[in-house]
């Protein structure tokens, strides 16, 4: 469990110290919203997702024609990917958010931003 914990230690609150005061004022009010949205969100996708799943399965399994179980099929298929996509969008997000600090930082040295 430690090990899932370190893996997923980019997900915690940054502090975004290193970004111009305007902008570390605006960054912590967008990641206080992500933070209290993104859950509940992903619970209610996660279970419409699932539901969904399941549907296309029964409609798999009593497909008679090979036509309807390939549709059914290709159907399954993007409930799949889409369902990845968004874990991995989520992840990204995280991800930028929580290097926010070293982006803006880098921006303000490229771009004279102060």
């Amino acid at each position: 469990m430690l090990k899932l914990m370190n893996f997923f230690s980019f997900l915690l609150a940054p502090d975004f110290s290193g970004a111009p005061d305007g902008i570390k004022e605006i960054m912590v009010k967008i990641y206080e919203v992500i933070e209290s949205i993104v859950v509940p969100v992903i619970i209610l996708v996660a279970t419409v997702g699932i539901i969904y799943a399941i549907v296309l399965g029964v409609n798999y399994a009593k497909a008679e024609t090979s036509d309807a179980k390939e549709e059914a099929k290709k159907r399954i298929i993007n409930v799949v990917v889409g369902a990845v996509l968004i874990i991995v969008l989520v992840l990204l997000m995280y991800l930028f958010i929580s290097n926010a600090d070293a982006i803006f930082g880098w921006a303000a040295q490229e771009g004279g931003i102060a």
